[in-house]
């Protein structure tokens, strides 16, 4: 029951707009790092997730 408590003081609009952001950046990034031939040249992408996962972890945590 308290972990339910913990879930009413989350803002779900600002959590939403954020997921949206952060899932654009990562096929941004992502695409930036593919050449013609779709290769996969670049792995940046996955330290943007990972910076992205801390960043959410920390927006929740004091927000």
């Amino acid at each position: 029951m308290r972990i339910f408590k913990i879930f009413e003081f989350i803002d779900l609009i600002l959590l939403t707009l954020v997921l949206i952001l952060i899932i654009m950046g990562v096929f941004f990034i992502y695409s930036s790092g593919v050449d013609a031939q779709n290769i996969l040249v670049s792995n940046e992408y996955i330290k943007q997730i990972i910076w992205a996962a801390l960043g959410l972890i920390l927006m929740v945590f004091f927000a």
